[in-house]
């Protein structure tokens, strides 16, 4: 008996030391502050291997509050934007009817609201927000302004930037380390680019005859590159690359194509661990002697150079740049569909820096956002009719599995990810979350 006890201590010491180290592992994942961007960090490469690999477990987070109430008041409506994960827990949101808030454990923690348009109805945020890692909350919203909020929920600062018409065009926010970039077409023919520091003043203002693509991105050293268009096919736009500062790096521009997928950046710039020289990637259309051609660039991040171009046979919908499975050679996974008679048919492509094929897989599906890269997979986002799943499959290639979501409330498709990899979807038509992941190690843990 008394052995039998000693093994039994012995096996709970060693029980809690594993325990011990996944809590000590989790705690030292800590988020980089450019993963608190969309498209994974700065660089929206779509890379998320610091973080581990996706899992499949759905967590339904929603208020607990039957009559849908927060301490006496009625809740904000569904989200506008995908949400921004803080922690595991702690997600930021931009409702529908126009409000900034923070949530975590079924519980509306604060809600803050934005001010009123001409209408008298609220401004909403117009494009995909970010949050810095003091949890300093910012977001673009419809009445041209840039606000932030602290994480109590107190509005920090509004900077009014341009007055939006029914033509204005919002690009997505872009966190740097010391400061927020971001771009906009007021009238839906120029653009304008602009830095601010964290308290919302203006460090310097770029002006263009072209409107800035959705999404900017930017490398490790605060290098800024963003596509500018006509809109329109057949025309020539342009990518360009500016310093921190705001001078011009580069610009290249693209004879006859129409940049329809914004540039990422990767390969040794900001992917994640991905080791050989710094590429630019995009997708275009290529219009010549009347033919429409969709097709894949890369381009060289220091001089802008193209490196390799290459004809595919279906629309880009996204983009990523990752590592390969079984070296730090880079990966590019290519995601999109096209749509003949019939259902539409997504294609996921995998190629090496060079622009060789690695893998190909298809699916009878369509393809949502850009496939996001962990350590060990890949996840992305499928719908086909009423049909919703978050697809998982190796990095070789090879489909493991699809974790439906067709039960689920109506949802923002774009999923935030957390610093443990679980996929934060918010929903549209009430205030909650579904998260595909797993728990975190505490969970487990008796006390």
């Amino acid at each position: 008996m008394h052995i039998t006890t000693n093994i039994y201590r012995i096996f709970l010491l060693v029980g809690s030391l594993f325990l011990s180290s996944v809590l000590l592992e989790s705690c030292a994942k800590q988020k980089p502050l450019e993963n608190y961007n969309f498209y994974g960090g700065a660089s929206r490469a779509s890379n998320y291997e610091l973080s581990g690999s996706f899992s499949t477990m759905i967590i339904t987070d929603v208020p607990k509050d039957a009559a849908k109430k927060n301490n006496g008041e009625a809740l904000p409506n569904g989200a506008a934007t995908p949400p921004i994960p803080i922690t595991f827990n702690h997600n930021y949101l931009a409702s529908t009817d126009g409000y900034a808030l923070r949530y975590a454990n079924n519980k509306l923690e604060w809600k803050s609201p934005l001010d009123e348009l001409p209408s008298g109805k609220r401004a909403v945020a117009a494009s995909f927000p970010c949050a810095d890692v003091n949890d300093n909350f910012y977001l673009l919203a419809n009445d041209g302004a840039l606000y932030s909020f602290d994480k109590t929920g107190k509005r920090r600062s509004k900077q009014a930037l341009f007055t939006p018409s029914a033509q204005s065009f919002f690009s997505d926010l872009l966190l740097l380390k010391n400061g927020i970039i971001t771009a906009f077409s007021a009238n839906g023919t120029n653009g304008t680019l602009i830095k601010l520091d964290a308290d919302g003043k203006t460090e310097w203002r770029k002006e263009y005859t072209l409107a800035p693509t959705r999404t900017i991105a930017a490398d490790e050293q605060e290098n800024i590159v963003m596509g500018l268009s006509h809109n329109e096919s057949g025309k020539s736009d342009s990518v360009l690359s500016l310093a921190p500062n705001g001078s011009v790096r580069w610009a290249v521009q693209l004879a006859e194509t129409r940049i329809t997928k914004s540039p990422v950046l990767g390969g040794g710039v900001s992917s994640g661990g991905a080791s050989g020289a710094g590429i630019v990637l995009l997708a275009g259309i290529r219009e010549r002697n009347g033919e429409r051609t969709d097709i894949l660039l890369a381009l060289d991040a220091q001089t802008g150079k193209t490196l390799w171009e290459k004809p595919l046979t279906f629309a880009p919908q996204g983009m990523s740049i990752g590592s390969q499975a079984s070296s730090n050679e880079p990966l590019i996974v290519v995601a999109g569909y096209r749509v003949g008679v019939g259902e539409p048919l997504t294609l996921l492509y995998g190629f090496d820096q060079s622009g060789k094929e690695l893998w190909r897989l298809s699916y009878d599906l369509a393809v949502i956002g850009a496939p996001m890269i962990g350590e060990e997979n890949i996840a992305f986002v499928g719908t086909k009719g009423d049909a919703v799943g978050v697809y998982i499959m190796r990095k070789d290639g090879v489909f493991q599995q699809v974790i439906s979501l067709s039960d689920a409330p109506l949802l923002c498709l774009i999923p935030g990810v957390d610093v443990q990899n679980n996929l934060v979807f918010a929903m549209t038509e009430q205030l909650g979350l579904i998260k595909v992941g797993s728990l975190p190690a505490q969970r487990l843990l008796p006390y």
